[in-house]
């Protein structure tokens, strides 16, 4: 054999191995990447039903506490009532949330256990002081019986149908062969589609609370006297905002009227007065965090610049899954306006602006006239407790509960133990408004 062919051979048989091996890598990694996505496929799924089992029994048990409310004759009974209607409320939303529901149609539901939850918090808060419940607070209470029965019912509906299709064991295709059913019937959204709809006659209630109705009612105050805008006008500041190619998808009739856009994976709303954003969203995924959570907030600030909205100060900010949300409130002549929020989610790999939810400032902000400082700084300290230690102090607007606003001195408080709280003091009547305790950790600051 010649030594040239001999050698053409050889290459020849070098590159067959070479191709055989990394063909064994490949095929080894590809099965190992399966087995990783099914594993983690299984995770999420086995999350799912257990979210849709807390959620029935947190509705089972707000149907029992409901059910003895209708009979409960005393303040210290409908207390312990009352008490189990805010925790489980609580839970039934967390619940909620967790579950893979896609078009965002749930809002009644989410909204009658917010306002259940908070109603009920009202009425515990009235017990605990001492006074008792009116005849139309008892009845009101007694009243969201009726509308949780529809919930009660879609839910075991949807815990049957997804249980039967073997919807989280990964066999609901095999099973809806079988039939005439299909995959989607099998979604969270359309399961409780009914329960949406007979809700729409929600109860009317008027008290102090976050998801009181006359909240809900209550008109944009920075969008007051603002001219209207078109859709096309509307087209121009998406883009303006940072969409590439935005399609109208319709309109949102809150309590702010909004022209709403898509492109690719993410979502945006423009008021349909003024042309302000009021929300953003998009879908990002961070496998590598490279910049800080200051820079993130460096980002934010020019950001919100670059949207017109100055004077907003950085209070507080979270890590999660590599994107840092800054809570930004809106800050004038040494005055922190906690209402007029805004919320800006940086991804920690880019720097992208990922996420803007402006709704707390564009509802809340205007300008307050008419806050008046009856005690000094001095005198308000004096009404924090003596076991706590006043390392800074400002002046700040707080929301209440519900539709009103307290002019409060914030106190920067740590106790023996090196715990930090916040102690809010009313500027003319001197009563602590709130107390918020300070959580610390590497993935930012959280209240309490």
């Amino acid at each position: 054999m010649e030594p040239k062919t001999f050698l053409k051979k050889r290459a020849l048989i070098r590159l067959i191995s070479y191709i055989v091996a990394i063909t064994v890598v490949l095929l080894v990694f590809a099965i190992s990447n399966h087995t990783k996505s099914e594993r983690y496929r299984v995770q999420v799924e086995m999350g799912y039903q257990r979210a849709l089992n807390e959620l029935s029994e947190y509705i089972s048990a707000i149907d029992t506490a409901l059910s003895k409310g209708a009979y409960a004759n005393t303040s210290s009974m409908l207390g312990q009532i009352t008490s189990t209607l805010v925790k489980s409320t609580s839970g039934a939303k967390m619940s909620l949330s967790a579950l893979p529901i896609s078009d965002l149609e749930l809002d009644n539901t989410y909204k009658f256990f917010s306002q259940l939850g908070d109603y009920s918090l009202y009425l515990n808060k009235k017990l605990a002081s001492g006074q008792k419940l009116t005849q139309q607070e008892h009845e009101s209470l007694v009243g969201f019986t009726t509308l949780l029965s529809g919930i009660s019912q879609e839910v075991d509906f949807a815990r049957q149908n997804i249980s039967s299709a073997g919807y989280f064991t990964g066999n609901a295709e095999n099973n809806l062969l079988k039939s005439n059913e299909t995959l989607e019937s099998f979604g969270f959204s359309d399961s409780l589609k009914s329960a949406e709809t007979s809700m729409e006659e929600f109860p009317t209630l008027i008290y102090d609370g976050p998801f009181s109705d006359h909240i809900m009612q209550l008109t944009a105050k920075a969008l007051e006297n603002k001219e209207e805008i078109s859709q096309e006008q509307a087209t121009e500041l998406a883009i303006k905002y940072g969409f590439d190619n935005p399609q109208f998808v319709g309109m949102e009739n809150s309590t702010i009227e909004q022209y709403c856009f898509s492109d690719e994976n993410a979502y945006m709303g423009i008021s349909k007065k003024g042309g302000f954003l009021c929300y953003m969203i998009k879908s990002a995924e961070v496998t590598q965090e490279s910049i800080s959570p200051e820079d993130a907030i460096d980002y934010a600030v020019r950001y919100l610049q670059n949207l017109g909205i100055n004077n907003m100060k950085e209070s507080y900010y979270a890590k999660t899954e590599g994107q840092c949300t800054i809570n930004f409130a809106y800050t004038e002549n040494g005055i922190t306006y906690y209402p007029d929020l805004i919320k800006v989610t940086v991804a920690l790999d880019t720097g992208e602006i990922v996420g803007v939810d402006a709704r707390g400032y564009l509802t809340n902000h205007h300008v307050r006239n008419g806050l008046l400082v009856t005690l000094t700084q001095e005198e308000a300290m004096k009404n924090v407790s003596h076991n706590l230690t006043v390392i800074d102090s400002k002046l700040c607007v707080i929301p209440s509960s519900g539709k009103n606003e307290f002019f409060c001195y914030e106190f920067h408080c740590t106790d023996v133990n090196s715990k930090e709280y916040l102690v809010y003091i009313d500027t003319q009547t001197g009563q602590e408004d709130n107390i918020l305790l300070l959580l610390y950790s590497d993935d930012g600051t959280l209240t309490k």
